[in-house]
């Protein structure tokens, strides 16, 4: 940015400091441009070009983060100048895939019991034919040994941890940035480790 132009974490801390209409309008300035990226992006990866899907998604994304007196932005903890970033598409990208899944539940048949976009699962990219039902099958499969081999109470959330990192591309420091996870970037990086090991032991054959 130029001149004296605030970043958006500053304006974000002024939000919450203060409270002000004009502080929250370049809030939403700041921060439009990338969320709307990341939803159109995942939201075409479903098979929708909609901008109207896109547009109400990110209207929905700004109500979940002012909820609560804007509980999960005062959760977020500025260790790295991405911890905002990340934070943004982590909350997008759950957005969209949430979106999609009650959408494909109001719409699959009824004797369809298994939920085809639980967390692991999701495709999101343009693969087609072979290709993706092969890559699919692969990541079912992957994510089948991580829910076996994992116990509570961390396994969902390592689980999550473990997508978001192979799946989205969110740096360890992009992931740690999400209240939720509850660990520093080097912690995110040593279950993402240990999550590589686990899978790749499994599908050797190993216990």
């Amino acid at each position: 940015m130029q001149g004296t132009a605030k970043s958006a974490e500053e304006v974000l801390i002024l939000c919450l400091e203060r409270g002000r209409a004009e502080d929250w309008t370049a809030f939403v300035a700041a921060t439009q441009p990338l969320l709307a990226l990341v939803v159109m992006r995942a939201v075409r990866g479903f098979g929708d070009k909609s901008i109207e899907t896109v547009d109400d998604l990110v209207q929905e994304i700004y109500l979940k983060l002012c909820a609560e007196n804007c509980k999960v932005l005062r959760a977020i903890e500025f260790r790295h100048p991405q911890s905002l970033s990340g934070f943004l598409k982590a909350t997008a990208l759950n957005s969209v895939q949430d979106h999609f899944k009650k959408q494909r539940a109001r719409k699959r048949w009824g004797h369809l019991k298994r939920d085809e976009f639980s967390d692991g699962d999701t495709e999101i990219d343009e693969r087609t034919g072979v290709e993706a039902v092969d890559r699919k099958i692969l990541l079912r499969e992957v994510d089948q040994h991580l829910k076996e081999g994992l116990t509570k109470p961390e396994r969902d959330r390592n689980r999550r941890i473990f997508w978001l990192y192979y799946r989205h591309g969110l740096t360890a420091k992009a992931i740690a940035a999400i209240p939720s996870v509850q660990l520093s970037a080097k912690g995110v990086e040593t279950v993402v480790s240990r999550m590589t090991r686990l899978v790749r032991r499994r599908m050797a054959g190993g216990r």
